[in-house]
């Protein structure tokens, strides 16, 4: 799935709102990991699209659920 980078300000301000809300941190070099997650927890919201997903996010507060499923979305599981 190719995904359409939105604005700057637009990255700058989810990636605040995931370091407040969930405690994960996404500098600018990392927007496009945390695009690629967003963008695969976007279904498991009803959204077909990035957009629309992250504005619904950010426009009330996270329910225990939401933030299991960005967190499993957006945390890399590694293994030894």
């Amino acid at each position: 799935m190719t995904t359409k980078m939105p604005a700057d300000p637009l990255l700058q301000a989810y990636s605040d709102f995931l370091a407040q809300r969930i405690g994960l941190h996404f500098p600018p070099a990392r927007w496009p990991d945390m695009l690629r997650g967003l963008a695969r927890a976007a279904p498991a919201f009803g959204f077909p699209a990035l957009e629309p997903c992250m504005q619904w996010l950010t426009s009330s507060p996270l329910t225990r659920q939401q933030v299991e499923i960005l967190a499993r979305q957006l945390s890399v599981g590694e293994t030894y």
